[in-house]
């Protein structure tokens, strides 16, 4: 992978000695999920992030002197072979954090042009990631980015507490 142009940010494949710097980022994001959405998202990490198939991509961004500051993971999915579907590939972006400290960086735009261009070459005709609500920060970066609302997801809560 290509290193950014106006910072010292490398992109790469993610390693097997990345974990303890996945973790840490994939800790910090479930948190903030867990604040946002407590009845969805639980604290912890997740060991799943570094399981990688030909459909999934997992990218590192890194700089010399703090290592591992962000992580994308990001996987091609064709649409389901239905009558009422046309058929198209599309990528998904099912993790993306970057430590506090180096946000605002270009470590995020790195990481999602670095994403999109593998996309391309995996013949997806599409990007997209879930927004969850309340993350307001995200929803500007993404914005800022090009990204627009495809759909939404609504819920109906079925506890005693969720009732209208």
């Amino acid at each position: 992978m290509r290193s950014h142009k106006h910072s010292p940010i490398q992109i790469r494949s993610a390693r097997a000695g990345d974990g303890p710097a996945i973790a840490a980022l994939v800790e910090a994001s479930l948190a903030l999920h867990a604040k946002l959405h407590p009845d969805f998202f639980r604290a912890g990490g997740d060991d799943a992030v570094l399981v990688v198939d030909r459909h999934t991509l997992v990218l590192v961004a890194e700089t010399p002197r703090a290592g591992v500051v962000g992580l994308l993971r990001a996987r091609v999915y064709d649409t389901p072979r239905r009558a009422h579907m046309a058929p198209r590939r599309r990528a998904m972006i099912e993790d993306l954090s970057v430590a506090r400290a180096h946000r605002k960086r270009g470590v995020g735009r790195a990481l999602v042009e670095a994403a999109r261009r593998w996309s391309v070459e995996q013949g997806a005709v599409q990007l997209l990631l879930t927004l969850w609500e309340g993350n307001a920060g995200a929803d500007a970066f993404y914005r800022a980015l090009g990204f627009r609302t495809v759909s939404r997801v609504l819920k109906l809560d079925l506890s005693d507490k969720g009732r209208p």
